[in-house]
Order: structure tokens, then sequence, then C-alpha cells
């Protein structure tokens, strides 16, 4: 028999069929007694170095930073919690690609009774939640994405009749990219008053390369510091990327007008960004 850990991909979507698969067994085993989930939040590891966010166990539910859960929380949300939600995955998974005319099956989880699942605002129909069936315990829809942005939303119905709703729109192109030429830089104005530095690699036609996985090093030159040494997504100059795309949080020095940043690994020469 396969060892899962070892076919795996190690993506988010990996980490979401490898959790509901053992609650769906678990949680429809009448002689079993308890289950707990080991961690829910990721953890520093020193036995890591290679790992995509350096000496970092990525197995929790949320990051060190408490940031939008990931998608396996939403899994486990969907058998444990009375709260009522819906939940389409993945709202980390934007930017997708592939052929015209080929259907991609999309999950909801819920812990409502009946789903209703829309795309591009046409109904694909309700579903009942079976806890017996993988994945999703039945809430899952073939679509058929259009060249551009998608409209995704699901209408959970609870027993009580209470309605939840959830919207992802996703950008799908069927251009294929080809092979990084470089990586980019641009940056985004946070909330918190801090700054989001933004990587990409791109091919020569400027597409992201959206299967390019390869660590990345960011670095602040003048006017700002990273956020660094954190062990989270947007808090460590060492990551690899994901989608073809990294980002790391900038915090400005005070007084500095003027913000000098970089981006470089082992492929492509040091990508400059000044940010006013």
């Amino acid at each position: 028999m396969a060892n899962i850990a070892q076919i795996g991909d190690w993506s988010e979507n990996y980490m979401v069929d490898l959790f509901n698969w053992h609650l769906r067994i678990s949680e429809t085993d009448s002689t079993f007694v308890g289950n707990a989930q080991w961690a829910f939040k990721d953890f520093g590891t020193p036995l890591r170095p290679e790992n995509d966010i350096p000496y970092i166990n990525q197995k929790g539910l949320v990051d060190r930073d408490n940031n939008p859960p990931k998608d396996s929380y939403y899994v486990f949300k969907s058998y444990w919690s009375d709260e009522p939600f819906v939940w389409i995955e993945s709202h980390t998974w934007t930017e997708r690609q592939g052929p015209k005319g080929l259907e991609r099956e999309i999950s909801v989880y819920s812990n409502a009774e009946e789903v209703e699942f829309f795309m591009n605002g046409k109904s694909l129909g309700k579903k009942i939640k079976d806890v017996n069936k993988f994945p999703a315990s039945g809430l899952t829809w073939l679509v058929d994405f259009k060249e551009g942005d998608n409209e995704m939303r699901a209408v959970g119905t609870m027993k009580d009749g209470d309605v939840v709703n959830d919207e992802l729109l996703v950008n799908y192109r069927f251009t294929k990219n080809g092979k990084p030429k470089a990586l980019t830089l641009d940056s985004t104005q946070l909330d918190n008053g801090n700054i989001l530095l933004i990587a990409q690699a791109v091919d020569a036609d400027g597409l992201r390369c959206l299967d390019y996985e390869e660590r990345i090093y960011f670095q602040a030159l003048s006017g700002c510091t990273t956020i660094k040494s954190h062990g989270t997504p947007t808090g460590s100059e060492s990551i690899k990327m994901a989608n073809g795309k990294a980002t790391i949080e900038l915090i400005r020095n005070d007084g500095s007008e003027q913000l000098e940043v970089m981006v470089i690994n082992q492929s492509f020469k040091g990508t400059y960004l000044v940010i006013e």
C-alpha cells in the first residue's frame, strides 16, 4: 500500500484531502473514542531548514500570526463546529490555468444540511451533505472555467433554515505560462500602516509562472526593515514561491520618504524596487 506522506505533493490541497479523509473515517466509526488535531498552529522546529519557510512546521490549521485560517481549518469546522458557515476551497488559489473545456472539481466545506453552488451566476444544483462521502462530504461540483474572472458562490441552508454564503473570485487562463525569465516586484499599502512587498516569477511574455516554486530571498536596502524570522507567509526573508508568488511585510523607518528593496534567487539577478 502506498504511503500517502510519500506520494502527496504537500500542497494546501493535499493537506485538505488528508485531513478530510482522516475525519471522514474517524467521525463515522462508532468504535472510535475520540479525536484531536495536532497541531492547531504552525510552529518552529530546528529539524526543517529545507522547508518552504525555513525551520517552520506548517502542519497547523493557522499560521503563527493567526492570519486568516488555512483551508484545512474549515475541514475541521465542517465536522466539529455548530457555528453556521460555508467555505469554497481555495481562497488562497485565485490564479489558475488549464486547457479550455476541461472541467475542474470544486469542493465546498460546510456544516449546512444543504448547499447550492453557483458558477458565474448560474446554479449548478443543490447537494445534501453526507459525511460518508469523500471529498467534502459530497459537496463537490464540476465546473467549466471561462477565461478571465470567474465568480463562484455557495449558499448553505442550515437545519433551522438559516442561510450562509461564501463567494470566491478566480482568474482563469487557457494559456500556460512558459519558462520563468525574471522576478518582478510590486507593493501595496496595508491597513496596519506597513507595506506588502509582492514578488512574482514571470515568463518572457510577462505571464505569471503559476508552476514556479523555487526559493527566493527578500532584502530591505534602505528606508525600511522587513518583518523577518516570524515564520509566516509574510514574515520570512527566505521563502519558496507558491503559485509563482511570494510576499513579505515592510516597516517604513521613521522619516523615510523613499524605500529601496530587492528580491533575488539562484536563477535570477536581483530585481530592485523603489517605493515612494
